[in-house]
C-alpha cells in the first residue's frame, strides 16, 4: 500500500523529435496578449506606483477646472465681484507648496509625481490670474507671483530633461 503523499515516478514517454505546435495567427495574437497581460500585472512595486500616480494626474486637474470654467464665466459676464472670495493668499502659498513638492520629486526624477505637481502649479496660477483679472489680487503681489512661478516651472523642466547644470541646481 503506497502512502498517501508518496511519489512515484513514470516512466518517460517514448519522444520522435520536438512537439510541433500549430500557430496561426489567433493564436499568436492570443499569446502575445497574454504576455503583456502577465507583465502588466506582474511589474514591480514602482511600476505600479509610477501607474497610479499618473492615474492621479486626472482628478487632480478635474479638481481644479469647475473652478476655472466658473471663474471665466463669471469675468466675461461682468461679474468680478464673485471671485471676492477667493483668496490670493491661499492659492499663491499652495503654489508654493506644490512648486517646492515638484522641485523634490525632479531632484529624485519621479517624472509622474512631478507632473501631478506641475497640474497643481499651472492650474493655481491659472485661478491667481483670474482673481488678478478681478481686481482681487494686488499688482504688485501678483507681478512678484508670476516671474517666481515661470522661473520655478522652466527650471525644473530643465532640470527634469538634464539640461540645468548641477551648479544651477544645487
Amino acid at each position: 500500500a503506497a502512502h498517501l503523499f508518496e511519489v512515484t515516478e513514470l516512466p518517460a514517454a517514448p519522444t520522435t523529435g520536438p512537439p510541433q505546435t500549430v500557430v496561426s495567427p489567433a493564436n499568436d495574437a492570443e499569446g502575445l496578449r497574454q504576455g503583456r497581460l502577465k507583465k502588466f500585472f506582474s511589474a514591480s512595486w514602482d511600476a505600479w506606483t509610477q501607474r497610479l500616480t499618473d492615474c492621479a494626474a486626472i482628478p487632480f486637474t478635474l479638481l481644479q477646472i469647475p473652478q476655472i470654467i466658473q471663474n471665466v464665466g463669471n469675468l466675461r459676464h461682468g461679474n468680478p465681484q464673485a471671485l471676492a472670495n477667493l483668496p490670493w493668499m491661499g492659492y499663491s502659498t499652495g503654489i508654493l507648496g506644490n512648486m517646492l513638492l515638484l522641485s523634490y520629486f525632479v531632484s529624485m526624477k519621479e517624472k509622474s509625481a512631478a507632473r501631478v505637481q506641475a497640474i497643481g502649479v499651472i492650474t493655481s496660477a491659472l485661478v491667481v490670474g483670474q482673481i488678478f483679472l478681478a481686481g482681487f489680487m494686488p499688482p504688485a503681489a501678483f507681478w512678484t507671483v508670476v516671474p517666481a512661478i515661470v522661473g520655478g516651472l522652466a527650471l525644473n523642466f530643465l532640470n527634469m530633461l538634464d539640461k540645468l547644470p548641477a551648479k544651477v541646481w544645487n
